[in-house]
């Protein structure tokens, strides 16, 4: 047998009100990426340089957060992505070289 919490979501200012909730929500997003950012698909871009950053981890995971899994294969593909598309290079920009 199984049992389910039923609890309502938080409301969009709770979430914001708590870092708590916040920081949940981050980590399990991370946990969700992190499988698809560390396979040999995505493994192969740590270390290259893109705007003048060297990829790394947290840096694909900014870009991920920002455009999903199929905008970071198109944004690390195409240089045209990453103007075309500048808070998500914005994002990568302050993300990458964190961890």
């Amino acid at each position: 047998m199984w049992t389910a919490d039923l609890a309502p979501p938080p409301t969009l200012e709770a979430f914001l009100a708590s870092s708590k909730l916040q920081y949940e929500a981050f980590v399990k997003s991370v946990l969700d990426y992190l499988p698809v950012l560390t396979s040999p698909r995505f493994a192969v871009f740590v270390g290259r340089v893109i705007d003048g950053k060297r990829i790394t981890l947290s840096g694909l995971i900014a870009v991920a957060h920002a455009a999903g899994i199929d905008g970071l294969k198109s944004w690390l593909a195409n240089p045209a992505d990453r103007e075309k598309y500048p808070n998500t290079t914005a994002a990568f920009i302050k993300s990458t070289e964190i961890f």
